[in-house]
């Protein structure tokens, strides 16, 4: 059991870490114009479908790497448990800060301030755990 709560963590940090590489390298194509509506914090609908494509491939990294490292499939379960928490945290947590947005922000400021969709976090949690489980699948077939 140990070992498939440390697959799920890794398989959790690896999801982690390419989102953020992921959305910093979106951040770079899109800039502040490209990732927020006009003059506000809400995110983009371009913004926001292609951050939940890559969350998408992310997870099936994620899920490739849980099951690889699992003893069996207790762990992609462990990981999605832990993704459904992550969501409803972050649905309900995230209010973000309304009024308008200036010009020029950084990363930091632009991820403390979003305001995403309300579908964002639900489509995105559903897409996934799909994504976990189609790696995991994959990982199943090496």
């Amino acid at each position: 059991m140990l070992k498939n709560a440390g697959a799920a963590l890794l398989g959790y940090i690896v999801i982690v870490a390419f989102i953020m590489a992921g959305l910093g390298l979106l951040w770079v194509v899109l800039g502040p114009e490209g990732a927020f509506k006009p003059g506000s914090w809400e995110a983009s609908p371009g913004w926001a479908w292609t951050a939940v494509g890559i969350g998408f491939v992310v997870a099936a990294i994620g899920g490739w790497v849980t099951a690889r490292v699992g003893t069996d499939g207790t762990a992609v379960w462990i990981l999605i448990g832990v993704m459904v928490a992550m969501t409803i945290a972050s649905a309900f947590g995230a209010d973000g800060i309304g009024g308008p947005r200036p010009a020029d922000v950084g990363l930091g400021e632009a991820m403390s301030h979003a305001l995403s969709p309300s579908w964002f976090y639900w489509v995105n949690s559903a897409l996934g755990i799909f994504g976990v489980l189609i790696g995991a699948r994959l990982a199943k077939k090496t």
